[in-house]
């Protein structure tokens, strides 16, 4: 049960971190704060990590930084990544428990990453390709 518990508030805080650096960056304690540098944790410039010298005109600044490392490279993309992570742990820690199954973190670990690498590519699907207006 400690470990349902950690991860589900893991995912609540992470959440709470991504949407007010998103929505409320200006009236967030990491504004102005040297604990949280403005180019990681400022949506409005941060964005641009992934991309060689922050341009995208430039392409990829390292291998992957687009895709599947998207979510190290600034403040929002690795608490939003956090978040569904951990809430895909929890989930099937409570499914383990409330279902009395014996299980291993690790395997538990293990499949949640599994899973969320597999949503992730559907996510890069349907936002780079299905979604993406053709004529620009």
């Amino acid at each position: 049960m400690t470990l349902y518990l950690i991860f589900a508030v893991m995912s609540g805080i992470a959440k709470a971190v991504s949407d007010k650096l998103h929505f409320h960056w200006e009236h967030s304690i990491f504004k102005n704060n040297k604990l949280f540098p403005e180019w990681f944790w400022n949506p409005k410039i941060s964005w641009k990590n992934a991309y060689k010298n922050n341009d995208p005109k430039q392409g990829s600044k390292f291998f992957g930084s687009q895709t599947i490392f998207r979510g190290f490279t600034d403040g929002w993309h690795i608490t939003n990544q956090s978040s569904f992570f951990a809430i895909v742990v929890a989930g099937k820690i409570g499914h383990c428990l409330w279902n009395n199954l014996d299980y291993s973190i690790i395997a538990i670990l293990l499949q949640s990453l599994a899973e969320c690498i597999f949503i992730g590519l559907i996510f890069l699907l349907f936002f780079r390709k299905v979604f993406e207006r053709k004529n620009k």
